[in-house]
């Protein structure tokens, strides 16, 4: 009833702000589950990602020292 009483000074049936109340509370409950789904998956990259610039740090670490071990930078060179 307290609807009834409320819904003649805005305009709108009591019916229609239960409707406003209802849409903007899953309105804001859809927020909250995007910037939760963000933050997921933003952390699911990194985890990927940081360890897959490990290793391609190490591989490229390992392929120098092969090389400077075989003297590849040094060949072609006269003393």
């Amino acid at each position: 009833m307290v609807y009834v009483a409320l819904s003649g000074l805005t305009g709108k049936s009591a019916g229609q702000d239960n409707f406003n109340v209802l849409r903007n509370g899953a309105r804001s409950v859809r927020t909250g589950l995007v910037i939760i789904m963000t933050m997921f998956f933003a952390s699911l990259a990194l985890d990927l990602a940081v360890p897959a610039v490990i290793l391609v740090s190490l591989l490229a670490l390992d392929w120098l020292s092969a090389q400077v071990k075989h003297g590849a930078f040094l060949e072609g060179r006269t003393a």
